[in-house]
Order: structure tokens, then C-alpha cells, then sequence
């Protein structure tokens, strides 16, 4: 009975850390969470793990997918690409460190931010939409 009991406890300890780290370290870029379409193109932006890391996936009319990998350190806000994957038919991975991928990821970065910055104004004109939409209802 107490080996039941205490991995019980262990388990409820374990999720309880997840949680905290999760809260702490997953807060910076927060603002950005999105999943919908822009322009034509299938965005999300999201948590990757419980580090703080985030993922921007896009997919294109065309079907070509780009997924471009923030890693961000503990605590810290950052915006910067560190990985970019697009998918084909088959996947290619590029890293920064790689001397191929290098000038790629300088434009996969433009791009990310500019990403980061059409979320912001889709989500201030879907706010805005639900105000005139509230305040329509309550002028009836």
C-alpha cells in the first residue's frame, strides 16, 4: 500500500514541476499563439516543449510546408530562428551552424518576423470585430 501511495505522490510532484517550468518558461512569446489562416496560408504558432521554445508552421496554397524553430533560453523573450525545416515531397532540415544554411536562415528570419508581426494585426482585427460585434448586440 505505501509503494502505491508514494508513486502516487511522486507523480503528482512530477506534474506539479512540469507545470511550474511550463509557466515559467513558456510565457515569452505567448502573445503570438495563433491557428488560422492569413492570406491563404495555414499558420500556427505555438508552444514547442515546456522550455519556452515555440514553433512557426505555415503551410502554403502550393502544400509546401515551412516550420521555423525558436529556441528560446529560460526566461528570456527571443525571436530568433534557429532551425528552419521545409517539407516536400521530402524533408530537408537546415541548421545555422551549417555554412549552407546560413544566408537561408538570415531570410528565413525576415521572414519569421514578419510572420510574428501579420499574426499581431490579425489578432488586433479579430479584437476589434468582437467589439463592434458586442457592442452592436447591446445598441439593439
Amino acid at each position: 500500500m505505501k509503494t502505491g501511495i508514494s508513486t502516487r505522490r511522486n507523480f503528482l510532484k512530477r506534474i506539479s514541476l512540469v507545470g511550474i517550468v511550463s509557466g515559467v518558461a513558456g510565457c515569452s512569446n505567448d502573445e503570438y499563439i495563433f491557428d488560422g489562416v492569413i492570406d491563404g496560408e495555414k499558420i500556427k504558432y505555438s508552444h514547442a516543449d515546456i522550455w519556452g521554445s515555440y514553433d512557426l508552421k505555415i503551410i502554403k496554397p502550393n502544400g509546401i510546408k515551412i516550420i521555423y524553430k525558436d529556441f528560446a533560453e529560460l526566461g528570456k523573450t527571443k525571436r530568433f530562428v534557429d532551425m528552419l525545416i521545409v517539407e516536400t515531397k521530402n524533408e530537408k532540415k537546415i541548421y545555422k551552424r551549417d555554412k549552407i544554411g546560413k544566408p537561408i536562415l538570415g531570410e528565413a528570419q525576415r521572414q519569421y518576423i514578419d510572420y510574428l508581426n501579420k499574426i499581431l494585426k490579425e489578432k488586433e482585427r479579430e479584437d476589434e470585430n468582437k467589439q463592434k460585434e458586442g457592442l452592436n448586440l447591446i445598441k439593439k
